[in-house]
């Protein structure tokens, strides 16, 4: 027998022998799911109960609108300031000195720092 037979016939068991492997792996796995009642995504899917869910709100042009609004009522509103407490203390009631220095814009004197 040539080589090249010897290797054609290695080759032609081995395939069998993997086929007959496989075969038998898939078949024990199926066993043991159907053993252990493994369901499958279709399967879990088909046995839950179809619940109603309450639908979202539409959302329109009119409560665009009003979101738009009410992010510029934000806006302009007058800043507030915390005391030591946390609590929110109006920025007029704050003596001009206090309330400038803590409304000033500093990022002139930021950019100065980082050079």
């Amino acid at each position: 027998m040539k080589a090249k037979q010897l290797a054609q016939v290695i080759r032609k068991i081995v395939r069998e022998e993997v086929q007959r492997e496989v075969r038998s792996v898939l078949t024990e796995q199926k066993t043991q799911k159907e053993e252990k009642g493994i369901l499958t995504l279709t399967e879990a899917l088909s046995q839950t109960e179809q619940e109603a869910y309450p639908t979202m709100k539409t959302f329109d042009a009119t409560d665009a609108r009003a979101g738009f609004a009410a992010m510029q009522n934000g806006i302009n509103q007058k800043p507030m300031q915390q005391d030591l407490n946390g609590r929110l203390v109006k920025a007029e009631s704050l003596p001009d000195d206090l309330n400038n220095a803590l409304t000033r814009d500093y990022s002139e004197l930021v950019k100065r720092f980082k050079k």
